[in-house]
């Protein structure tokens, strides 16, 4: 006897589920169909300014009647002369594909004063213009991501672009007697790049990051390696501080410009 309520139960509570669940299925008249949800994506960017204490070590050459001259220029000395630049990156991420960019411009004037004949007062300054940009565009995938690790591999170019001047003023006292452009030329030459970027954090707050690009095409050769500790501030907002190396060795056209430029950077990034 109790088996069958039992079981007779179970039948009434099945039947009123399975009526319930009928009822919320139907459609009804007072109430509008419902527009189906679209699926959320899933990305994200950040964009980092960052400034590079730059030394310069190796060989070049810019104009092919002139021999090469082999350049150990230290950060202070580039500073003093620097007339402006910029260095910023980008990077972006959807699902799993990753998008990074570097930026770099900056322009360099040393001078170099003497004087021609003091008794009429004649000085001379020699003034060369150096612009130097180099531009990364790389696509990739991340192929391995948990909750403190993330690893991408990527392929892109990487465009240089070497322009120098030189040019010479005659003074006489105040007076500037004569201004002419003695010499100006640009190579600009584009290599292909394969590289990886890794994030791991330490904290919820620190992370170190770790960048390596090689590659050529017009250079022999040429590699970037980048490694930095950065903090969170906040969810948008981070710093970090790091080192940067990057050589290239590019030959044409009695143009060499074979160099490894170096040295600590600092950087903010604000993430969206």
């Amino acid at each position: 006897m109790k088996l069958a309520v039992k079981a007779f139960a179970a039948c009434a509570l099945s039947a009123v589920f399975s009526f319930g669940a009928m009822a919320a299925d139907a459609p009804s008249r007072k109430q509008a169909p419902t527009a189906p949800a679209t699926p959320s994506s899933d990305w994200s960017a950040e964009i980092t300014l960052y400034g590079w204490a730059i030394g310069i070590n190796g060989t070049v050459q810019t104009f092919p009647r002139v021999p090469p001259v082999h350049a150990n220029v230290g950060f202070n000395e580039l500073l003093k002369n620097l007339d402006g630049g910029i260095m910023l990156s980008a990077s972006a991420i959807a699902d799993r594909y990753v998008f990074f960019g570097d930026l770099i411009y900056a322009k360099v004037s040393p001078k170099k004063n003497f004087r021609i004949d003091p008794r009429y007062d004649l000085s001379g300054t020699m003034t060369l213009d150096l612009n130097d940009f180099m531009g990364l565009a790389a696509g990739g995938y991340r192929v391995y991501s948990d909750p403190t690790t993330s690893l991408d591999l990527l392929i892109g170019a990487r465009v240089f672009s070497v322009g120098t001047s030189v040019n010479f003023a005659l003074d006489a006292g105040s007076r500037q007697l004569a201004d002419a452009q003695l010499a100006d030329r640009t190579k600009t030459w584009v290599d292909g790049v394969v590289g990886a970027r890794a994030v791991y954090k330490l904290t919820d707050n620190v992370r170190l990051t770790g960048i390596a690009f090689v590659g050529g095409l017009s250079s022999k050769y040429e590699w970037d390696v980048f490694a930095s500790i950065g903090y969170d501030f906040t969810k948008n907002w981070s710093a970090f501080v790091g080192y940067r190396a990057l050589g290239v060795n590019y030959r044409s056209d009695g143009f060499i410009y074979d160099v490894v430029q170096q040295g600590p950077l600092v950087g903010i990034t604000a993430r969206f």
